[in-house]
């Protein structure tokens, strides 16, 4: 749709399949609290190539079975505190502002977590996350990225792939001192990790 600038979704609280909402470049509002009504969604949550600006407020979702916000050009935050894991995916890929973004209470999540080209993303939260099932852990290519909080990480399917976040000097306590397997590789390069 591309003139479409504005859908009010704010009472929106259970969506029993997916919500997709891609490719609305003047998207800019989706109602206040922004998704902050939101709790359950029985499949995916897809927010691609909107202009939606500033907090993006998922702190009451608690099911979800993959979250994907791709290409947003006006996202500056993420809270999905309280989503405690997901059947498929977590990616953050291409969000021209985002700063933050909180997963802290996902402990585990089936398929991948994939958070790589955040220009000015400076704070991931995953502290609780354990596992990563069947896939991979790849944040690569966020240029201001700091902190990545993976103190409860213990095991990934298949491989762990953080690059080229050149100012990236914390993961956590212990710094992997938890991770007991990976299924491929561990591959940590272009960091300031001490």
């Amino acid at each position: 749709n591309a003139l479409l600038e504005t859908v009010d979704l704010s009472s929106l609280a259970t969506v029993g399949s997916y919500i997709d909402i891609g490719s609305n470049p003047l998207l800019s509002s989706i109602g206040a609290p922004k998704f902050g009504n939101l709790v359950n969604v029985g499949g995916y949550l897809y927010l691609t190539h909107t202009a939606i600006p500033g907090h993006l407020d998922l702190s009451k979702l608690t099911t979800v079975n993959a979250l994907l916000l791709n290409y947003n050009s006006a996202i500056t935050s993420i809270d999905a505190s309280n989503l405690p894991s997901t059947n498929g995916v977590v990616q953050l890929y291409d969000n021209a502002v985002l700063q933050t973004a909180d997963f802290s209470s996902v402990t585990s999540t089936a398929s991948y977590v994939h958070i790589e080209v955040n220009p000015v993303l400076k704070t991931v939260n995953l502290a609780s996350l354990a596992t990563v099932s069947a896939g991979y852990l790849k944040i690569k290519v966020n240029a201001l990225l700091e902190t990545v909080d993976l103190p409860s990480l213990t095991t990934v399917g298949t491989y762990i792939d953080i690059q080229s976040n050149p100012l990236l000097n914390s993961i956590g306590a212990p710094k992997f001192g938890n991770l007991v397997s990976v299924g491929g590789y561990l591959y940590l390069y272009d960091t300031v990790i001490p």
